[in-house]
């Protein structure tokens, strides 16, 4: 059943490998999305797998519950392919707001009594999942089970997952139709994979993930947020493939691309796609030549016309010569490929110095214990703003801070210090998988630095300490 269903996600595109955020900022390598379910015979076929899991689990309730608002015409497929097998449900789902005209109430369908079983496609937030314990509780109904499509596995807090998290806060059970090892074993019969850097580090940290597993796979791609160098060559050295790395936008498409046959660059997105132009400018708008970092500009039949209705915001961004101004730093290499180094809204001013925060990332990302880091400013009254790196430390590491301050004062000028570093158990990211540094200056820009930049060694660093 797991196989079928999988296949049956894909053709329709509501499974998709990637580097996702869930609303509650959890990470997920893959992205699930029920709405898609968007025709009559689709939702059949839904039902009927939700049934055969009911089935399978041999879970015995009274009448199935689906949270507003997808939860609702997901509990009456899974009803009527119930029925087609001789088994006979009620079902219920809630309003989001309590109605005072025509049918009025807050629940629609069955009266809520004897043993209930929630309905949900994924669990994120669990938002959907608390309000249905309160609604179901209210009406001293029992609880006995939840059903979901996917696992995604996304990190919760204490680095439990949503569905874990759910299972400790009500000891209930939650059944998934498929989860993390259907999709390694869905690997095998695969030949692409298109996802984003974040999966490629989630396969990497499963110990089944070797040459073998993937030999029947032709291709691997990466795009919608940077891909660590790092994680590229260790992807290379696991599995034989080298992940073919590209850059594109909502407004162009696809920009520039790694080669399919060629030099797969790590830490680049390669050269620019025939009948496309790429080109770097500085904030006065003038061509950039050599290899400094410029604004990334993009022109081609690729790029789109315009924002509907929203001609202020067109004018802003492109360009009368039709170059669409990305927001995007980046530099050439003398052969022609492109690296991004960050957006220039990220960009640090301090001291009247440019910081790009790539280039303190990369420098941290290469210290033992730090799985990833963000570097981002913050308003100081002296500098105008100061430097702050979120890190990221790896499973069960110690972080050193005499030595991750040893390798900044060795790699970096003085200037480009971060004032201090900020431990956290994940970075935010939004549904593209890409840092929320927005959110991360917002969080620390009220708390005051310690006085002068001295690091204190620590034995064990706990998260959201300062160091």
């Amino acid at each position: 059943m797991q196989e079928s269903f999988i296949k049956f996600a894909l053709e329709k595109k509501v499974l998709q490998f990637g580097d996702f955020t869930t609303k509650a900022g959890r990470k997920s390598p893959y992205f699930f999305n029920l709405a898609s379910f968007d025709d009559g015979y689709s939702l059949k076929k839904l039902g009927e797998f939700y049934a055969e899991k009911i089935i399978e689990e041999k879970i015995e309730f009274d009448l199935l519950f689906g949270p507003a608002y997808k939860g609702i015409s997901l509990v009456g497929a899974i009803a009527i392919a119930l029925s087609n097998k001789g088994i006979n449900i009620k079902f219920s789902s809630n309003r989001k707001e309590v109605k005072d005209h025509g049918e009025g109430g807050l629940i629609i369908g069955a009266p809520i009594s004897g043993k209930i079983l929630i309905i949900d496609d994924v669990i994120s937030a669990g938002t959907s999942i608390k309000e249905s314990f309160n609604i179901i509780n209210s009406f001293n109904a029992e609880i006995v089970g939840i059903v979901v499509s996917i696992d995604r596995k996304e990190k919760g807090s204490n680095q439990l997952s949503a569905i874990e998290e759910i299972y400790e806060k009500y000891q209930v059970p939650v059944n998934s139709i498929i989860d993390l090892d259907n999709i390694i074993e869905a690997l095998p019969s695969s030949t692409l994979l298109m996802g984003v850097p974040t999966f490629y580090t989630r396969l990497l940290n499963d110990d089944r993930l070797s040459s073998d597993l993937v030999a029947n796979m032709r291709l691997f791609i990466s795009g919608s947020a940077p891909l660590l160098a790092e994680t590229h060559d260790l992807f290379t050295e696991r599995t034989g493939h080298r992940i073919l790395e590209r850059y594109g936008m909502t407004e162009t498409n696809m920009n520039t691309s790694n080669p399919y046959d060629g030099e797969r660059r790590a830490g680049t997105v390669g050269i620019p796609l025939p009948g496309t132009e790429v080109r770097l400018t500085s904030v006065s708008g003038e061509m950039v030549t050599d290899s400094s970092v410029g604004m990334i500009e993009v022109r081609g039949p690729n790029v789109f016309l315009g924002y509907w209705n929203m001609p202020e915001k067109t004018a802003e961004e492109l360009r009368a010569d039709g170059f669409f101004i990305t927001g995007d730093l980046g530099e050439f290499s003398s052969d022609g490929y492109l690296s991004i180094v960050g957006r220039q809204k990220d960009l640090i001013i301090t001291g009247g110095f440019n910081v790009y925060p790539k280039e303190i990332e990369d420098v941290l990302n290469d210290i033992t214990g730090i799985q990833e880091s963000a570097a981002f400013g913050v308003p100081d009254s002296d500098f105008g703003e100061a430097i702050v790196a979120a890190v990221v430390a790896e499973p069960n590491a110690v972080l050193d801070t005499h030595s991750i301050q040893d390798v900044v004062n060795e790699r970096l000028a003085r200037f480009k210090h971060p004032r201090r570093f900020e431990v956290v158990t994940e970075l935010p990211r939004n549904t593209m998988g890409k840092v929320q540094k927005n959110v991360l200056r917002e969080r620390y820009a009220q708390k005051e630095p310690p006085m002068g930049l001295s690091l204190q060694p620590v034995e064990k660093l706990e998260p959201s300490e300062t160091l």
